[in-house]
C-alpha cells in the first residue's frame, strides 16, 4: 500500500521493489536511494526525478544517506519478500 505520510526519501532495494511499488505523482518528488546501478535505473525509468546510487555498496549509500538526510529523516524502504537487512541495519 502507498504510505500515508509523505517520505523524506525512499530507499529501493531490488528492481523488484520499484517494480513492485508504483506510488502515485506525489511520489515522483521525492529523493530515491538505489542499492544498485540497475535498481537506479529502474527506479529512474519509473519516473523518478532524483534517483541516487553507490553501484552496490552498501556501507556507501548508508553513510551517503546519513550524511543528506536530516538525523530525523523518515525512509519509506522499499524491498522484495526477501532481501538483505544490512542497509536498515547500517541506517538505525
Amino acid at each position: 500500500d502507498e504510505p500515508g505520510a509523505t517520505p523524506d526519501a525512499m530507499l529501493f532495494s531490488s528492481v523488484h521493489a520499484v517494480r513492485h511499488h508504483q506510488f502515485g505523482e506525489r511520489f515522483r518528488q521525492v529523493p530515491v536511494f538505489a542499492a544498485s546501478g540497475a535498481v537506479a535505473a529502474a527506479a529512474a525509468a519509473a519516473g523518478y526525478i532524483s534517483v541516487t546510487s553507490t553501484g552496490g555498496d552498501e556501507n556507501a549509500l548508508a553513510g551517503l544517506m546519513r550524511h543528506i538526510l536530516p538525523p530525523q529523516a523518515r525512509i519509506a524502504m522499499l524491498c522484495a519478500g526477501r532481501t538483505s537487512d544490512t542497509l536498515e541495519t547500517l541506517l538505525r
